[in-house]
C-alpha cells in the first residue's frame, strides 16, 4: 500500500524489520521532513487535560479532570462500564460545566484515592452549585464515586447529581439484572435496537456479564435512579441517572439544599480477581478485496452566509465530487426564495443535485405550492425533499402527503422524507408512516462535549440507522451530520480531531448500505469543509462507487473505510480516533505498518 492523499503529516509508514529505536525517532522524523502538528491543530482551540490513569486490582480506568469523568472501566481488555460523571443541568436542560479545584491523587500499583472540590456556576442560567468528590479504588476491583453537594443560591434544575454509562458494544442485546428499590430483582435484556422510552425504572443496581465467570455490578445510593437509551441522541451508551423523569420538573433548590449520592462498581464471580489486564497491541486492519455495497450520495449543506459561489471555494469543492447539496428552505422566513435561488446557484456550480430541507409554516399549502413551482424549472437537480414541521415532533402521514401532492402537481416525483424537529428521539417516539422516507439527523454532543465522548459516540450511528430500518423500509437520507446541532459551529471544526470524527462517521455509515444520501458539515464557513482537514477526508471518496466492511481489531481506536472505483482501484481511509499515537498493521501481502499520530487520518492507495 502507498499513500494516496493524507489529511495530516502526522502519519508515518515504516517496516518492522527496520524499526527505529524510540530514542532516535525525533532525528529520523526530522530527516524525513516529518513535523508534529501543534496541539491546537490536533484538538482545536481548547486542548484537553491529560487523563489520570488508575488501577483498582483487575480494573483499569482513567479520570478526566476537565469534566470530572471517571471513564473506561476495563476488565481483561473488555469495557465493563463507560463512565461515572456529575451532571448539573438548568431548567432548560442546559449543561453547566464543572470547574475542578484542589485535586489530590494518591495511587499504588493496585489502588487509588482521589479527592477534589468542584463548582458549577452560570449566572445567566441561575446556577450556583458546589460539591466535594471522593473517588476510591481497591485491589479487589471495587471503585466508588461519592458526590456531596450544596446549592449556594436558589436554583432551578432538571438534573443535579451522578450519572453512569454502560457501553453499547458489550451490552446491547445482552442479559442484565436490575435491582429495584422495593427489593425486586428483574432479569431482562439491554435493548438491541434503540428503545424509544426508558427501559428500566426505580433502579438500585445493574449487573451484567463482562466475560465468562466475571460479572460487573453497579450500585446507586441517594436518589431514585432510572435508565434511558442514549442512542436516541446518538450517544453510544445506556445512561442511568438520578431523579425520575416522572417527578415534576424543574426541581427547585433553596440556598443550602444538599445533594448526596454514591455509585459503587464491583466485580463478582470466582474468576474476577484473577482477570489479567489487557495488553496494548497494534491495531490490525483487514482490507476487503471486492466492493459489495453501492456508495450513497455523499454531500454537504449550504452555508448561506458564505454568499454566491466563487472560484476560490468552488474549485476545491469540485475536487470532492460531491453528490448533493442540502439546502434549507424555511417557509416561515419571507426570504426563503432567495435562499433557494442561492442553493440552485451553488448546486449548478458544483454540478451536483439538491436535497431540500423544508421547514413548514402553520398554513403551509400556499408556500408549498410556490416552492414546488420554483423548483419545477430545475427538476433534474432535485434528489429529495425532507420535511420539518414545527407543529409535530416528526411529520406524520397527513403532512407528508400534502408535501408530496404539492410537488406532484408540478410533475415532480421525488422522495419525500420525514425529519424530526430536534433529535432522532422525536422520530423514534413518533415514528412516521412507512409510506414515506425518513431523514435521521446525527450529532455526537447532545449530552457530552469532550473529545473522547464524541469519538465514542460514533459507535451509535450504525445502530441508529438499523433502528430506522426496523420501522421504515426506504433508503435513508442521513443528516445533517455535524459536530453540533441547529447550524451552530464547533470551534474544533478545522482540527484533525474533526477530520478523524468525520472519517469515523463515514466508516460507520457508508458500508451499511442503508442510506441513499448522507450530508456532512457545510460547504464553507465556520462549519465548512473548505480549508479544513475534513476536506481531505472527503476528497478520497471522489469517483468511488462501491464499499465493503473493513475489519478492525480495535474499532474504538481506529476507523477504516475501503472504497472501490470503476477502474478497479481501491482506496483505504484510516483514522486514529484517540489522542495517543497508534500503530496500524494492514493484513496485506507486505504486512504494511503505519504509525498514526493523535487524531490523524490518511487515504492509502491499495
Amino acid at each position: 500500500m502507498s499513500h494516496h492523499d493524507h489529511d495530516s503529516e502526522n502519519c508515518r509508514h515504516h517496516d518492522h524489520e527496520h524499526d527505529h529505536d524510540l530514542d532516535h525517532e525525533e532525528d529520523d522524523a526530522a530527516e524525513e521532513g516529518f513535523s508534529e502538528p501543534a496541539p491546537e491543530d490536533i484538538f482545536g482551540p481548547q486542548v484537553p487535560a491529560e487523563p489520570v490513569f488508575l488501577q483498582a486490582g483487575p480494573v483499569r480506568l482513567q479520570f478526566d479532570p476537565d469534566w470530572c469523568i471517571l471513564r473506561r472501566f476495563t476488565v481483561g481488555g473488555v469495557e465493563a462500564l463507560r463512565a461515572i460523571y456529575p451532571a448539573v443541568r438548568s431548567d432548560k436542560w442546559r449543561t453547566v460545566p464543572p470547574v475542578i479545584h484542589d485535586l489530590k491523587v494518591e495511587t499504588t500499583e493496585e489502588s487509588f484515592r482521589l479527592t477534589f472540590d468542584c463548582t458549577h456556576v452560570d449566572a445567566a442560567l441561575d446556577i450556583d452549585f458546589s460539591w466535594q468528590g471522593t473517588i476510591t479504588g481497591t485491589a479487589d476491583g471495587v471503585v466508588s464515586y461519592e458526590f456531596d453537594g450544596l446549592a449556594r443560591a436558589p436554583m432551578r434544575t432538571n438534573r443535579t447529581g451522578l450519572c453512569l454509562l454502560h457501553p453499547i458494544v458489550s451490552t446491547a442485546g445482552s442479559p442484565v439484572t436490575i435491582g429495584h428499590g422495593d427489593g425486586r430483582v428483574e432479569e431482562s435484556v439491554f435493548p438491541a435496537l434503540i428503545s424509544p422510552h426508558q427501559p428500566f425504572f426505580d433502579i438500585v443496581s445493574v449487573e451484567h456479564e463482562v466475560s465468562p465467570g466475571v460479572r460487573a455490578r453497579v450500585e446507586m445510593e441517594g436518589d431514585v435512579f432510572e435508565m434511558e437509551d442514549q442512542r436516541n441522541w446518538t450517544d453510544a451508551s445506556f445512561k442511568t441517572y438520578g431523579g425520575a423523569l416522572s417527578t415534576p420538573l424543574p426541581l427547585t433548590f433553596a440556598a443550602g439544599h444538599r445533594v448526596k449520592q454514591k455509585v459503587t462498581f464491583s466485580l463478582t464471580g470466582a474468576e474476577a480477581a484473577a482477570v489479567p489486564a489487557g495488553e496494548v497491541m497494534p491495531v490490525r486492519v483487514r482490507v476487503p478485496v471486492v466492493g459489495t455495497t453501492p456508495l450513497p450520495s455523499v454531500g454537504t449543506r449550504l452555508a448561506p452566509e458564505v454568499g454566491p459561489p466563487v472560484e476560490a471555494l468552488v474549485d476545491p469543492l469540485r475536487v470532492l465530487g460531491l453528490g448533493h447539496l442540502l439546502v434549507d428552505v424555511d417557509l416561515t422566513d419571507s426570504h426563503w426564495n432567495a435562499r433557494l435561488a442561492l442553493g440552485c446557484e451553488w448546486a449548478a456550480a458544483l454540478e451536483c443535485r439538491m436535497i431540500l430541507r423544508v421547514v413548514l409554516t402553520p398554513n403551509h399549502q400556499p408556500a408549498l405550492a410556490a416552492l414546488a413551482a420554483a423548483v419545477a424549472s430545475v427538476p433534474d437537480r432535485l434528489l429529495a425533499v425532507t420535511v420539518v414541521n414545527p407543529g409535530e415532533p416528526c411529520p406524520g402521514a397527513v403532512t407528508l402527503g400534502l408535501v408530496a401532492a404539492a410537488f406532484a402537481r408540478v410533475a415532480l416525483d421525488v422522495p419525500v422524507a420525514a425529519a424530526p424537529a430536534d433529535n432522532f428521539a422525536d422520530m423514534n417516539r413518533y415514528r412516521p408512516s412507512p409510506d414515506f422516507w425518513v431523514a435521521p439527523p446525527v450529532c455526537p454532543q447532545v449530552h457530552s462535549f469532550d473529545h473522547e465522548s464524541l469519538m465514542e459516540n460514533i459507535q451509535a450511528q450504525s445502530v441508529l440507522m438499523q433502528t430506522v430500518r426496523s420501522f421504515n423500509p426506504h433508503p435513508q437520507l442521513v443528516g445533517p451530520v455535524a459536530l453540533l446541532r441547529r447550524r451552530v459551529a464547533d470551534p474544533r471544526q478545522p482540527s484533525l480531531f474533526a477530520a478523524a470524527w468525520t472519517a469515523g462517521s463515514l466508516a460507520s455509515i457508508l458500508p451499511l448500505g442503508l442510506a441513499r444520501a448522507v450530508t456532512y458539515h457545510e460547504q464553507a464557513g465556520s462549519m465548512g469543509l473548505v480549508g479544513t482537514h475534513c476536506e481531505g477526508v472527503m476528497e478520497g471518496l471522489a469517483g468511488a462507487t462501491l464499499t465493503a466492511p473493513t475489519d478492525v481489531s480495535q474499532p474504538a481506536a481506529v476507523a477504516a473505510l475501503t472504497v472501490f472505483c470503476p477502474d478497479g482501484s481501491r482506496r483505504v481511509l484510516l483514522a486514529n480516533l484517540t489522542r495517543w499515537s497508534v500503530e496500524i498493521i494492514l493484513d496485506d501481502e507486505d504486512e504494511s505498518v503505519f504509525e498514526f499520530g493523535p487524531y490523524s487520518s490518511a487515504w492509502l492507495d491499495a
